[in-house]
């Protein structure tokens, strides 16, 4: 993987540190990882409705449609017989969307896909390759809740609103891959043959995000501290100032 060239910088400054000091046994792999656990296995504010020919985004469900999906939500709140009547008139969801607002936070969510995807609640200049694929949203009583409050202020909407925008950047670098993780290497020399063996002795994932000088201290930091050569990698981190 290529980092910023201030972080490689660092990188490259501390594998020659290595090579001359007793940290030569030890070397930290960087890598950039495509596998890791989807953040909407984690616990989450809000929840994320989406619909897609191709892929298999946001959080499971069952739905068939759209509609369905917004149909479920008015359920929790409105009376039925009211809704059956509209159900299959073409406007029902934006004109539920409105009324749902009373009830719940709602914010939509768009995918542009050319070459990888990506997500946000904007939308894309480019129409062709892009499009509106589902919702996240949260109920007033999770929002309550959440921050201890019986009344939704200005200020209490607007930390909700960017709780949902928080975790759909964190979903999108998912979706992107922009996830990286690190393993610890403990590097032994054959003494007759010469030939260099690594043995993997920590690792940690779900870094989300561009590799950068706060990621790497915090890769450092989720060193097991009884794991062989961690005292040793963090000092030379700590001497490069990072």
């Amino acid at each position: 993987m290529k980092y910023p060239k201030e972080v490689q910088a660092k990188i490259d400054i501390l594998n020659t540190y290595k090579e001359n000091t007793e940290l030569k046994t030890f070397n930290i792999l960087h890598l950039y990882s495509k596998k890791s656990e989807s953040p909407r296995e984690w616990y989450n504010f809000g929840t994320m409705i989406c619909f897609h020919n191709k892929y298999t985004l946001g959080d499971k469900h069952n739905y068939k449609e759209p509609r369905e999906a917004i149909y479920d939500i008015i359920a929790e709140y409105m009376d039925m017989d009211y809704v059956d009547n509209d159900y299959y008139d073409s406007d029902f969801i934006e004109k539920y969307l409105g009324k749902l607002n009373k009830y719940i936070l709602i914010l939509p969510l768009y995918l542009y896909d050319h070459s990888g995807i990506t997500m946000n609640t904007s939308g894309f200049s480019c129409n062709w390759d892009s499009g509106q694929v589902g919702w996240i949203y949260v109920s007033k009583d999770a929002i309550r809740k959440e921050f201890n409050v019986k009344k939704i202020t200005k200020d209490i909407e607007k930390k909700a609103y960017s709780l949902l925008e928080s975790e759909v950047k964190n979903y999108d670098l998912y979706i992107r891959g922009d996830v990286q993780e690190f393993v610890l290497y403990k590097k032994e020399v054959c003494p007759t043959c010469g030939n260099v063996e690594e043995e993997s002795i920590d690792s940690c994932g779900g870094f989300f995000g561009y590799a950068d000088d706060t990621m790497i201290k915090d890769m450092i930091e989720q060193l097991d501290l009884d794991t062989e050569g961690t005292e040793e990698i963090r000092e030379a981190y700590n001497k490069m100032g990072v």
